[in-house]
């Protein structure tokens, strides 16, 4: 090492000198306090020593040696120890159990979660998404033992599997504070399944899982079934996604019936067909708590749904109900809809993705309409056709209950009425422009961390603070279209891309109206007026455009109403060709004199129209 000048080794020994007289006035106190962290802290089941205290300790030993020296030349890393001491990120150990799992992450090698470290103290602890494999959750759940501060952990599709599961559930046997748990989409199995159902037993103040997603078998549902039956305290359980059978929804529905707690169940995309419908029957007899009940896609068929409909003529509870695609048809509506006939609790009935047709739906919707107790707000057929008889009963309905929601598929093609449906991107574009706002204004409004990333929730719950006119479903619609890549994350460049997807459809929409007007105009323009047999050019082959040309020049009065046009053909498979249009029998004084009633006879080489 090269030897420094006498003035700048003369200034780097006047600089430790005042940084060791700082740390000498301070010496009692800092004795005092190494004294009495002799004894270990305390961290859940692990103890440490304190470590800030002690590292300062050795900082104040190494300066007192190297004050001693003479040797200027033996100082190298003395600069950076100092540095350490001065500048030690009061951060790092603001919190003793932070400081922890970043040291057991160091221990092993491992990179701490950055996600983790940043929103250590957050209510809702969202790490979901992010890949953390059974090593990473073992290191969080030890210094999530004694957090106090969060209230939700969300591990949504990460790597836990069986062993992350266990380390999840014996942190959550000591940890109570934390309310609600989602474990979904992490294949936890039956390894986790008993881990679980052990943490139920033992952790009675917890009011939410979500083991949604979970690859459980029945046999699962077995295990799972005692504590779920004598857990009180926990009210959202979603089991949804899963592999429960028949036996599995005997295992269930004996467990529901017996707890009086639970008010919100997701059992949807299971395979509990109809001895698992009528498990659930019987628990929704005996349940007086249970509002919120989801078995859409377990393959009930009509006699599931028949099983359900004769329990809601006594079941007083429940408040919504969902049997979206189970394979009812026409005859487990009509069964269905002779509980709805007497029902007065249930405000929300889901049946769309049924095949029941315009028969099932007429059925449902005329037993709502004659219960004169009925509370009814909002009734999901989703992709389902209906008919003007359907129609007639929807509008009296409507007119009884002017707040009622019904979604439909739309009307069939033998009905006079129209469905339109509304594209949720196209509304919030127009909510954009309308607003002066810029895509990125927007998104900014959602993304507080300016990550250009947010969640589902972070969306829908920013959605619903704007005037937005969208519905529940179509916010859900809207969603699921902006996460392409479904990851959970909607990306600001993901809704810039819908949101030119809909300008570039608008502008598409405006070029063809353009250019259809400017057609029909050039079709006018070629009429010639003064002959006998005026003659229209045209290269479109269009039945429209011919049409409308024709109607202009009859409204303008320059064409017979009886005039007889020969044109090209216009199916969608050939080709567009020159259409020379003969008009005949012109008598322009006549047509402004006496007009008559418009009357277009259109003859084509492929087909014939009358308007």
């Amino acid at each position: 090492m090269a030897s420094q000048s006498p003035n700048k080794s003369a200034k780097k020994l006047q600089f430790k000198q005042k940084i060791l007289s700082t740390i000498s006035g301070n010496k009692n106190q800092i004795s005092k306090a190494i004294m009495e962290s002799n004894q270990p802290v305390s961290v859940g089941k692990q103890t440490r020593p304190n470590s800030r205290l002690r590292r300062i300790e050795e900082k104040m030993r190494a300066a007192d040696l190297e004050i001693d020296s003479d040797s200027d030349s033996s100082n190298d890393g003395w600069d950076t120890d100092l540095d350490d001491v001065a500048s030690a990120s009061e951060e790092e150990y603001e919190d003793p159990l932070k400081a922890m799992y970043i040291n057991e992450c160091k221990k092993k090698g491992m990179t701490p979660v950055s996600h983790y470290v940043r929103h250590f103290t957050d209510k809702g602890l969202h790490l979901s998404h992010l890949g953390l494999g059974s090593r990473d959750i073992k290191i969080l759940a030890q210094s999530l033992v004694e957090n106090t501060a969060t209230v939700k952990l969300d591990l949504q599709d990460n790597r836990l599997e069986g062993e992350g599961a266990v380390a999840i559930a014996n942190m959550m046997k000591e940890n109570t504070t934390i309310k609600e748990i989602n474990l979904a989409e992490n294949r936890i199995r039956s390894e986790g399944a008993n881990a679980v159902a052990e943490m139920l037993l033992y952790n009675t103040e917890m009011l939410s899982l979500n083991v949604s997603g979970n690859d459980f078998e029945d046999n699962d549902a077995e295990i799972l079934s005692e504590p779920i039956m004598i857990n009180f305290h926990l009210q959202t359980l979603n089991l949804s996604h899963n592999k429960f059978s028949i036996i599995g929804g005997q295992f269930l529905g004996s467990a529901i019936a017996q707890n009086d707690g639970i008010e919100d169940l997701d059992l949807s995309w299971n395979h509990l067909r109809k001895k698992g419908a009528h498990a659930i029957a019987i628990a929704l007899r005996s349940n007086v708590r249970l509002k919120y009940l989801n078995l859409s896609w377990n393959g009930f068929a009509d006699d599931g749904a028949a099983i359900m409909g004769e329990t809601l003529k006594y079941n007083n509870t429940l408040l919504e109900l969902d049997l979206s695609n189970n394979r009812i048809g026409v005859k487990g509506a009509k069964a269905l809809a002779l509980g709805l006939a007497v029902n007065d609790t249930i405000r929300v009935i889901k049946i769309g993705k049924n095949p029941i047709y315009a028969e099932g739906c007429c059925s449902i919707l005329e037993a709502i309409n004659r219960n004169p107790r009925t509370v009814i707000v909002d009734i999901e057929m989703q992709d389902i056709l209906i008919d003007d008889v359907c129609g007639k009963i929807l509008e009296e309905i409507t007119k009884k209950f002017p707040t009622i929601k019904i979604t439909h598929g739309g009307f069939s093609n033998n009905s006079g009425l129209k469905s339109i449906k509304v594209d949720p991107m196209a509304v919030l574009q127009e909510y954009i422009e309308s607003h002066n706002l810029r895509i990125i204004d927007l998104f900014n409004r959602f993304d507080r961390d300016n990550s250009r990333t947010v969640d589902k929730r972070e969306f829908l719950d920013g959605m619903k603070t704007l005037d937005v006119p969208l519905t529940k479903d179509q916010l859900l619609e809207l969603v699921d279209r902006l996460d392409a890549d479904g990851d959970g994350q909607i990306a600001y460049g993901e809704l810039v891309s819908s949101s030119r997807g809909i300008l570039l459809d608008k502008r598409t929409i405006k070029k063809k109206k353009l250019a259809a007007d400017k057609e029909i105009e050039e079709l006018a323009k070629q009429a010639d007026t003064t002959s006998l047999s005026p003659v229209i050019r045209s290269n479109s082959t269009s039945r429209k455009s011919i049409v409308a040309a024709i109607a202009e020049l009859q409204d303008k009065g320059l064409l017979a109403p009886n005039a007889s046009i020969t044109h090209g053909a216009h199916g969608a498979s050939l080709s567009p060709r020159k259409s020379i249009a003969k008009l005949e029998g012109i008598n322009k004084s006549k047509a402004l004199a006496s007009p008559q009633p418009r009357s277009i006879s259109v003859v084509s080489n492929k087909s014939n129209y009358s308007k």
